[in-house]
């Protein structure tokens, strides 16, 4: 087992939509939302600990899950063996700008989802635009080179994004 620390720094704007985070009235299509409804309650849809707004450990393992099915490893894609990138339940990845703690949002996005049915539906998230973030991998197979680990995360962060709305956002680089 060995541990690789990045620093990942934005190129696109960051959505976030905790799902456990629902908006009241907002996801329900029954009913005509107009812009800007429920905006107050907005921050509800952000992760967030007693720093600020964070990055969930299951989003970058999502990113290295998915840019490993483009990266080879031998003639096999690696995509497999990124399971072998563990994090401890919880894993918090504190959103950063200037080496602190972002607090506030930096807009809400608010543009509008169309359901399967055909019905516009609007849904307002938290959204920031200049952020980093300090990354700590686990990896716990050795045998996987280190130099592909960070191919990996250097291709989810300039082709997959995190986030909501990816890869149009959540688009990053590893520094």
């Amino acid at each position: 087992m060995y541990q690789l620390n990045y620093h990942l720094k934005s190129l696109s704007p960051y959505i976030q939509n905790n799902p456990v985070g629902v908006v009241d009235d907002v996801r329900n299509a029954t009913g005509k939302t107009r812009i800007g409804k429920a905006d107050d309650n907005s921050a509800k849809t952000g992760y967030r600990n007693d720093k600020g707004y964070y990055i969930p450990a299951r989003q970058i393992d999502g990113v290295m899950f998915r840019a490993g099915m483009k990266v080879k490893l031998g003639k096999a894609n690696i995509a497999g063996f990124m399971k072998s990138c563990v994090f401890p339940e919880g894993t918090e990845f504190q959103l950063l700008r200037g080496g602190k703690p972002i607090k506030e949002p930096d807009f809400i996005y608010n543009d509008p989802i169309i359901t399967k049915e055909g019905k516009m539906v609007f849904n307002p998230r938290v959204a920031f635009n200049d952020w980093e973030a300090d990354v700590l991998l686990n990896i716990v197979n050795d045998s996987i080179p280190k130099e592909k680990v960070k191919e990996v995360l250097v291709y989810g962060g300039l082709y997959v994004g995190i986030g909501s709305r990816r890869p149009r956002y959540g688009r990053f680089m590893v520094i």
